[in-house]
């Protein structure tokens, strides 16, 4: 009798364990899910940054002997426009050390 008891005990504990590790399981799967959803959320918002950067011109450094930023964004657009041959809308704006970055965005032809 001893020897069933001590069986039906190790069921019972065994079964528990299974319990936990179920729970445990169940607990690490929903991690995973949330995770790979974190993960596909940042894949499309990368797709989308780079689609973005695609389609836009970061031009710096380019030595033009003007301060006015209405003469720099006609210079861009010429340039753009003689040397490349796209037409382009300019978009200037300082940035840090007072030198000016133009951003551009193309326009079909």
């Amino acid at each position: 009798m001893t020897m069933l008891n001590a069986v039906v005990k190790d069921t019972r504990t065994i079964r528990e364990e299974q319990k936990r590790t179920s729970e445990e399981i169940n607990g690490v799967r929903k991690e995973i899910s949330e995770i790979t959803q974190k993960i596909a959320a940042k894949e499309r918002i990368g797709k989308l940054e780079k689609e973005k950067r695609k389609k836009n011109i970061v031009v710096q450094g380019i030595k033009i002997n003007e301060n006015k930023q209405s003469i720099l964004r006609e210079a861009m657009k010429n340039f753009m426009d003689k040397e490349l041959g796209v037409r382009v809308e300019v978009h200037s704006k300082q940035v840090e050390g007072g030198n000016s970055s133009s951003g551009i965005e193309q326009h079909p032809r």
